[in-house]
C-alpha cells in the first residue's frame, strides 16, 4: 500500500499552532493511508484531532485518532500519524522545558 504525506496548511508563529490536513480533505475514494514519517520535536507538543480518524503512534505506544483525541508528547518522542481517512491535526508546540531547575 503507498502513503501519502500529511500537508501542513496553517501555521502561527505566535502561538506555535500548526494546522495538517491530508491532501484529498474532500473525502474521496484513495486506496492509500496518510503517513508522516517518524521524528522528534525538541519542544513538547500536543497533537489534536479535529476530524477523521488513524492512529498517534508515540513511542511504542499507539492510540486512536479520532475527533477530539489529543496526546501530549514530552520533547524528543519519537512519533508519526497514519490516517485511514481524510485528517485534520492541529498541533501544538508547548514551550520548552527547563531541565536547569532541580
Amino acid at each position: 500500500m503507498g502513503c501519502r504525506a500529511l500537508t501542513l496548511t496553517a501555521r502561527d508563529r505566535e502561538t506555535n499552532e500548526n494546522l495538517f490536513l491530508t491532501d484529498d480533505p474532500t473525502g474521496g475514494e484513495n486506496d492509500s493511508d496518510i503517513l508522516s514519517t517518524v521524528h522528534t520535536s525538541a519542544r513538547p507538543a500536543i497533537i489534536h484531532i479535529l476530524s477523521g480518524e488513524g492512529d498517534l503512534i508515540a513511542g511504542d505506544d499507539a492510540y486512536a485518532a479520532v475527533p477530539g483525541a489529543w496526546l501530549r508528547m514530552p520533547a524528543d518522542t519519537r512519533h508519526s500519524v497514519l490516517a485511514r481517512t481524510p485528517l485534520v491535526m492541529a498541533l501544538y508546540l508547548l514551550p520548552r522545558e527547563d531541565r536547569s531547575e532541580p
